[in-house]
């Protein structure tokens, strides 16, 4: 018949109803795995509340409705309670392959997509004939709901939790940076220190050694290339790091925070570090932090697209 059950099939994707079918909510974890919870606690070293709070920061997160609840990743938890062991497993099940080329081939500004806000026709609009890097991302699981504006009507989104973000951005690294297997995790060492102790130049000289080695094949005169790099660089190693940030006379490129210091950094592409650094002041980038006790640090940057890497930084 034409009008058969199998033609009317219930689409429960962004159902209310069904919302927490598919992941762990905050209650069940603490009802069905406290002796797990206990084993994690017990080998990290930590209280039963870090245990859970770290559970929480790298496999909860996903919401799949206006207003359900989040939900935590059944696979990272199921194998977390097993090995009593935060650990990224999803990254393990397959690697974001298609997600990865589509963001490189569209030359997207990383940050915006990864923190934007759709209806609901954008999600559901998977075409992978003609891309849209919004359902792709959203549809594997690099994104999800955050928040819903019920007066526009769009949804706010984000990445869910920390195990994604390194997820996403260990692969994407390698398209923006290409290093020795030994490399990155020692220098990326080096810039976290210097952000945290305070060290702007050091925390600048080990940036120019990851930039350095940017392929050739790169199009680096691409300036969104340049941004992208920096922008996923700072988010793997754990730097607070924002893009973008609006004051009221322009755009800040990245603020990066440390509970110490504020790190203000305009970058330039083929122009100057002082060229940046003048208008970090001349635009009062500054202003909207005076109030905080935190240290700022200006820094104005160039990308220098005949030798691949950063001029001297100006910092102020």
């Amino acid at each position: 018949m034409f009008f058969s059950d199998l033609n009317n099939l219930r689409d429960i994707s962004f159902s209310e109803e069904f919302a927490d079918i598919c992941g762990i909510t905050e209650k069940e974890l603490r009802y069905y795995f406290p002796e797990g919870i206990r084993q994690l606690a017990e080998r990290e070293g930590v209280t039963y509340e870090e245990a859970c709070n770290e559970l929480k920061l790298n496999y909860d997160g996903y919401r799949f409705s206006r207003s359900g609840s989040d939900i935590y990743n059944p696979w990272s938890v199921l194998n977390a309670m097993r090995e009593s062991s935060v650990y990224d497993y999803w990254a393990e099940t397959g690697k974001p392959t298609i997600v990865v080329e589509a963001l490189r081939a569209l030359n997207v500004d990383l940050e915006k997509i990864l923190n934007t806000e759709c209806t609901l026709d954008q999600l559901k609009g998977l075409d992978l004939s003609n891309i849209d890097p919004l359902p792709l991302l959203y549809q594997t699981g690099y994104l999800t709901i955050k928040d819903y504006d019920r007066e526009t009507k769009l949804f706010k989104l984000g990445v869910p939790n920390k195990e994604v973000t390194r997820s996403l951005f260990n692969e994407l690294l390698p398209y923006y940076i290409s290093v020795g297997r030994d490399t990155p995790d020692s220098v990326a060492r080096d810039i976290m220190n210097a952000i945290l102790k305070g060290e702007p130049v050091r925390m600048m000289e080990n940036i120019n050694t990851f930039l350095a080695a940017i392929p050739y094949e790169m199009k680096m005169e691409d300036e969104n290339n340049f941004h992208n790099a920096l922008y996923i660089l700072l988010t793997l190693i754990g730097a607070r790091t924002e893009t973008e940030v609006h004051t009221s006379d322009g755009r800040i490129d990245l603020v990066v925070k440390t509970t110490k210091f504020i790190y203000i950094i305009e970058l330039k592409f083929g122009k100057s570090s002082r060229n940046a650094i003048d208008q970090i002041e001349n635009k009062r980038y500054d202003w909207p932090y005076l109030g905080d006790s935190r240290r700022i640090f200006r820094i104005g940057a160039n990308f220098n697209p005949a030798t691949r890497r950063l001029d001297p930084p100006e910092i102020r």
